[in-house]
């Protein structure tokens, strides 16, 4: 516990003593955090999250072909 103590001010005299390296290690940490967050959050919200339908499985997406090609038309739910 003691040497703990003797790292943890070690490092708060290291902080205060250069505060520019400081600064720019809190400020690429919030950065890093906040990326991933949002990462994290786009992944969830497209590939994880459940879909907000009472019956999924009944989606139906309606296309038609026009010169070869795929167009989507609409998309809807069974009743």
């Amino acid at each position: 516990m003691r040497k703990r103590l003797q790292n943890l001010r070690h490092s708060l005299r290291m902080m205060r003593k250069s505060p520019g390296i400081t600064a720019a290690v809190l400020l690429t940490l919030a950065l890093v955090i906040g990326a991933t967050t949002a990462i994290f959050n786009v992944d969830y919200a497209t590939l994880l999250a459940p879909l907000r339908y009472e019956k999924p499985e009944q989606l139906v997406i309606v296309w038609s072909k026009i010169a070869g090609e795929r167009n989507e038309v609409s998309a809807w739910r069974l009743r």
